[in-house]
């Protein structure tokens, strides 16, 4: 069974989203960091967020 309700799955991302598009969920687990960013992202903030959560 799959759960069409995509307002249950926000909550479970992140607490602040309110379901925009896109979003993107940075996480290491092993350094236990985890980054949720809502809207776009450039090329340069990407590869600075991808950096930082490295």
């Amino acid at each position: 069974m799959t759960n069409l309700d995509y307002n249950l799955w926000i909550e479970k991302v992140d607490p602040s989203w309110q379901g925009n598009i896109p979003a993107t969920l940075f996480f290491n687990n092993q350094k236990k960091k985890r980054h949720f960013h809502a809207g776009e992202v450039d090329e340069k903030e990407l590869e600075t967020l991808i950096t930082r959560y490295l």
